[in-house]
């Protein structure tokens, strides 16, 4: 496994964690994941081995149920679940902004490409090498401990940034993150997203490769939402992300509802160990 692969979600990781908005459910037992993923090419022994991996990971949490395994998403996932329903919060500009200050040698490609994720996790933006920006007024808890475990000839550290002014903060989040750019490949992928929905209804019920479309297409749209920075509207003038984040992920949500969801709650809920499973509601 490469180092990227450790830290990154990969195709099969996000399928599984996909169970969970395909079913809208909270916790689902493993019979749910397997009766689901088959119809992509997951075998049971695939499932089970990549729920182990999540596990692991902390990203999936797994808990004893009348003597079986159910699984809840972990915290990290959870926000990453709010960033594709829509229900994050907005990005509010507090008149400072929050720099990351990276060296990491040459040599090692492995410490630059995880730095290059942290950053890009948690909001950064590159304004050069070796240099992100964050919209946020201070740097995420949650990002001080991995930096920590960097390797030891990588170092990195943050500190507040104060603009000139709006309009220089403005420049400075342009340089870092290319809002217009970020617009145009949001509604590059809403705009691909009709021809889906024709696909889905042509037939009395999805047909496979419809179905594949729609699997691969959603894993695209999701990456494209979850890489877009959460960026305040008074810094990106006439760009608004999180519009079009949310019309994006709206648009396929409701082909999901109309075309896929009702067939899949009935396929898992006479499964064994279908009693602990936790739905989210409509």
């Amino acid at each position: 496994m490469s180092p990227s692969q450790r830290y990154r979600l990969t195709r099969p990781a996000f399928d599984i964690v996909s169970v969970f908005g395909s079913l809208r459910a909270h916790a689902l037992p493993t019979s749910a994941f397997i009766a689901v993923l088959a119809a992509r090419g997951y075998s049971e022994t695939n499932v089970h081995t990549q729920l182990n991996r999540l596990v692991h990971r902390g990203l999936l949490v797994r808990a004893p149920r009348g003597g079986r395994a159910v699984f809840f998403l972990g915290a990290r996932l959870l926000v990453s679940f709010d960033a594709l329903s829509g229900a994050g919060d907005r990005a509010v500009y507090a008149g400072r902004l929050t720099l990351l200050l990276t060296a990491v040698p040459e040599s090692d490609r492995a410490a630059r490409d995880r730095l290059d994720y942290l950053a890009r996790r948690h909001g950064f933006g590159r304004l050069r090498p070796g240099a992100f920006v964050s919209a946020a007024a201070e740097a995420p808890a949650a990002l001080v401990p991995e930096l920590a475990a960097l390797p030891a000839a990588a170092w990195a550290d943050t500190s507040a940034l104060v603009p000139r002014s709006h309009e220089h903060a403005r420049e400075l989040i342009a340089r870092a993150f290319d809002p217009v750019g970020l617009r145009a490949g949001l509604r590059a992928a809403a705009a691909r997203t009709p021809a889906l929905g024709d696909a889905l209804a042509a037939g009395p019920a999805p047909s496979d490769a419809a179905l594949r479309s729609f699997g691969e297409h959603f894993f695209r749209a999701a990456a494209l939402v979850l890489d877009t920075p959460a960026l305040p509207a008074e810094l990106t003038p006439g760009v608004d992300l999180a519009a079009d984040a949310g019309a994006l992920m709206c648009g396929l949500r409701a082909l999901h509802a109309a075309h896929i969801a009702d067939r899949l709650r009935t396929l898992v809920a006479d499964l064994p160990g279908a009693e602990h499973i936790e739905w989210a509601g409509c």
